[in-house]
């Protein structure tokens, strides 16, 4: 995939990310459903619904990726990939239940096991970062578009951190 192709897939995801993240508030605001894992971790019906909306825009995006999820089980004993989406559709799911600001919502588009996309979204504060390629990494604060002057796609990074964690 080309810069022009990984620009228009990440732009074609921000309107979602921001969609889920309202939706996200909607159903905490209504009061949140919370379910255990068989890790004994929590999940939430707005876990559930943000990661069903994601899911479902990056399949038509990117129909011939597989997707990682924090809430499904599909494909993640694969340990071969090498082009997926990893999605975590509300990370810091205890600050989400205790109305908290501190979560959000990420996605990381993985080629040649690197992170080439990376989307994150904090609901609570209205802020996505995202990134598409090196000296392409952008927040939007409340509708407005702040180019970052990083050195290194400092997304990307925490994105790779992300990975790590979550492996």
């Amino acid at each position: 995939m080309n810069k022009f192709n990984l620009k228009q897939i990440c732009f074609d995801l921000i309107d979602t990310f921001i969609f889920a993240g309202k939706k996200s508030l909607e159903l905490r605001n209504a009061g949140l459903k919370t379910e255990y894992k068989e890790d004994n971790t929590p999940v939430t019906n707005g876990d559930l619904e943000v990661n069903s909306l994601l899911n479902d825009k990056i399949i038509t995006v990117t129909p011939s990726l597989p997707i990682i999820s924090e809430e499904s089980l599909a494909n993640k004993k694969n340990q071969n990939l090498e082009n997926f989406w990893l999605i975590d559709p509300i990370d810091g799911t205890y600050d989400y239940v205790n109305n908290g600001e501190e979560f959000t919502i990420n996605a990381a588009l993985i080629l040649n096991r690197t992170p080439k996309v990376g989307l994150i979204y904090a609901p609570s504060k209205d802020r996505m970062f995202y990134s598409y390629a090196s000296g392409e990494s952008y927040e939007l604060s409340r509708g407005k578009k702040i180019k970052l002057n990083c050195s290194k796609k400092l997304i990307l990074i925490k994105l790779k951190q992300f990975i790590i964690q979550k492996s």
